[in-house]
């Protein structure tokens, strides 16, 4: 079999559930993000699903369904090929969650407390950053012509985007 024909189904299924997507959500940006999460060339799932287990998403459903397979053991072991490629946690759970959902869709059962306990994600470190010290926004001040300096003031007094000043 072809790889095109190979995935031919699962396309149509996976282009069903992206149309579902987008009709909760209108955004063309989630849509992306699904198809990157799970038809990404170097680390969707299904390109970790054929390296891993040399099987598309419909075939894992068929596995998971006939209990041959631990579809928390494949999560888990989704999200360490991931971190291995050095995705950002942050993707890494936006990535999880769209694969879950398309797992969900096409008649995957995955309990979300089974999932916590079985699938570990990685933890996403906050930056703390800090203030403007009064120093820095009177250098600021000192060097930026006078309309510059009113748009600032403005800026740091309201807590409004240069977008919202510019209206």
């Amino acid at each position: 079999m072809t790889e095109n024909g190979r995935y031919e189904e699962a396309d149509k299924t996976l282009d069903n559930f992206l149309d579902a997507v987008f009709s909760t959500s209108h955004s063309h940006a989630s849509v992306r993000s699904y198809h990157s999460a799970i038809r990404g060339r170097k680390n969707g799932f299904r390109k970790f699903l054929d390296e891993k287990y040399n099987m598309d998403e419909l075939q894992l459903q068929e596995e998971v369904n006939n209990n041959r397979i631990d579809i928390y053991k494949v999560l888990s072991d989704y999200v360490i090929f991931l971190s291995k490629n050095e995705i950002y946690p942050r993707t890494v759970k936006q990535w999880f969650s769209g694969v879950k959902g398309y797992l969900t869709h096409i008649g995957i059962e995955i309990y979300n407390e089974k999932c916590k306990q079985r699938v570990r994600l990685p933890k996403i470190h906050k930056i703390r950053e800090e203030p403007l010290t009064r120093e820095l926004i009177i250098r600021v001040l000192n060097v930026l012509p006078f309309k510059l300096r009113v748009v600032f003031y403005v800026a740091i007094a309201s807590g409004m985007r240069i977008g919202e000043i510019a209206e």
